[in-house]
């Protein structure tokens, strides 16, 4: 990466580790069905969305970052049930 360890594990490194730990850890928060109101003709069903991934992503990453640009987006896209390219 042309830059220190250090440097290297803090911009790099540390931030994909904390994006997955992240995602890991509220995954079933966000899986989870959004209650919604349901209006007055339909008052004995429920209302809820549900989250569905939305297909494939692309997913560019840039020179000065290369592994935080490039896998911190791969890690939300896999969380979310997408594909990336």
């Amino acid at each position: 990466l042309g830059k220190s360890e250090l440097e290297g594990y803090l911009t790099e490194n540390n931030m994909v580790e904390n994006e997955i730990r992240c995602c890991l850890d509220n995954l079933d928060e966000w899986m989870q069905p959004d209650k919604k109101s349901t209006n007055l003709l339909n008052i004995p069903a429920s209302s809820y969305t549900i989250n569905e991934p939305y297909g494939v992503a692309l997913i560019l990453g840039a020179w000065n970052y290369p592994v935080m640009l490039s896998l911190q987006p791969l890690v939300g896209c896999i969380a979310a049930g997408n594909c990336a390219v």
